[in-house]
């Protein structure tokens, strides 16, 4: 088995030595591709996400924490880097583009879920990059599913049982726990 791979790399070289275009168009153009895509989107670098958090209670910081100790795979880098701020310092930030988006929670978030009720959040973002919108609700969706992990298994166990990952409700400007 060696004797034919060392026999056909032999012929390679040779058919490669005969024809030097080969050499270019087989190895050395694929591997400027590869280089210029590997430095222009190999750097994943984490969304800046403005949190702020209104809720007096605790699910209001364990959401929080649930959303930014998220891991991408591809670094092993958070998604999201965390920029904690008020109300009007975190729409300033986004309306000057230093944030990629703001999340919100309101004042009676831990209170209607110790209560019982559906509860929600806001979220806003632009649409502008359509690609960045998606992967920021994406890993926003994994946050909260994360944060029901903790809080409510049973509710995790309720969306296994109905083969349904997700059972959030996007809206456009925000997103319904």
């Amino acid at each position: 088995m060696m004797r034919v791979f060392t026999a056909e790399l032999k012929k390679l070289f040779l058919l490669f030595k005969a024809d030097p275009k080969s050499i270019v168009a087989g190895i050395i153009a694929p591997t400027i591709i590869l280089l210029v895509f590997a430095l222009t989107f190999g750097n994943f670098t984490a969304l800046k996400l403005a949190f702020v958090n209104e809720d007096s209670g605790t699910y209001g910081t364990m959401l929080e924490t649930s959303i930014f100790t998220q891991i991408s795979p591809l670094g092993q880098n958070p998604y999201f880097e965390a920029v904690e701020a008020d109300y009007d310092t975190a729409f300033d930030l986004y309306a000057q583009g230093k944030v990629n988006g703001v999340v919100v929670v309101g004042e009676r978030f831990s209170a209607d879920l110790q209560n019982g009720k559906n509860t929600s959040i806001e979220y806003h973002f632009n649409n502008y990059n359509t690609d960045m919108a998606k992967n920021l609700r994406l890993y926003l969706t994994e946050g909260i599913l994360d944060f029901y992990r903790v809080t409510d298994p049973r509710l995790c166990r309720r969306l296994a049982d109905y083969g349904r990952l997700y059972d959030f409700d996007h809206g456009s400007s925000g997103l319904c726990v």
